[in-house]
C-alpha cells in the first residue's frame, strides 16, 4: 500500500504495511494502581451508581456482569478519530531524529467500549465528591485539553443533571 506523505509539492510516497496499535499505560513500580482489563472481573452485585445511558449490556447495567467489551459504534469511532486529529502534533521525537519521515496523522480503525460496573461506580462516587467540592468553591477544576478535541463526545460524557464533573 503506497500512502502519500507531506503536503503541496513536497509529497512523497512510502510503502507501508498496515499495523494496529493499542494505547497502553506505562507502569511504574510503586506508583498508583493502573486499571488493567481482565476476564476475571467480579460482578458488582448491584446496579452501579448512575450508569451511562449509552450502555447496552443489561448485565452491566444491573451489576450482574463484571465487565463487557462492546465494539464501538460508528459515532464512537468518529469521535476517537476527531480526538486523534485535534490533538496530533507533527513533532520529531528521539526515535525519529535520523531523518525518517514523520506520520501526517493517525487513523482510528476500530474502538472498543468497556462497560465495567465496578469502575463506573468508583468514578460516579468520585464525580459526586468533586462536584460537591466545586459547588462549595473548594476546588479549582481543570478541564482536560481533550474536552475541546471532540465536541460531540464531550456532550455525550457530560451528565445531564450533574454536569461535568
Amino acid at each position: 500500500l503506497d500512502r502519500p506523505h507531506g503536503s503541496g509539492d513536497n509529497k512523497y510516497y512510502n510503502s507501508v504495511a498496515a499495523r494496529e496499535m493499542q494505547m497502553v499505560f506505562r507502569h511504574r513500580a510503586g506508583g498508583r494502581g493502573v486499571f488493567m482489563s481482565s476476564s476475571n472481573v467480579k460482578p458488582l452485585g448491584r446496579p452501579p451508581l448512575q450508569p451511562p445511558p449509552y450502555w447496552t449490556d443489561k448485565g452491566c447495567i444491573d451489576g450482574e456482569v463484571g465487565q463487557k467489551l462492546i465494539p464501538g459504534t460508528a459515532d464512537e469511532l468518529a469521535w476517537m478519530q476527531e480526538i486523534l486529529d485535534n490533538t496530533f502534533k507533527n513533532k520529531v521525537t528521539r526515535d525519529r531524529k535520523d531523518g525518517q519521515p514523520l506520520a501526517d496523522r493517525f487513523v482510528a480503525v476500530q474502538c472498543i467500549r468497556s462497560e465495567h460496573p465496578q469502575l463506573w461506580d468508583r468514578y460516579a462516587e468520585r464525580r459526586k465528591v468533586v462536584s460537591e467540592s466545586c459547588r462549595s468553591g473548594e476546588s479549582n477544576f481543570v478541564v482536560p485539553k481533550t474536552m475541546t478535541a471532540s465536541h460531540s463526545l464531550a456532550q455525550r460524557c457530560t451528565h445531564a443533571s450533574v454536569g461535568n464533573p
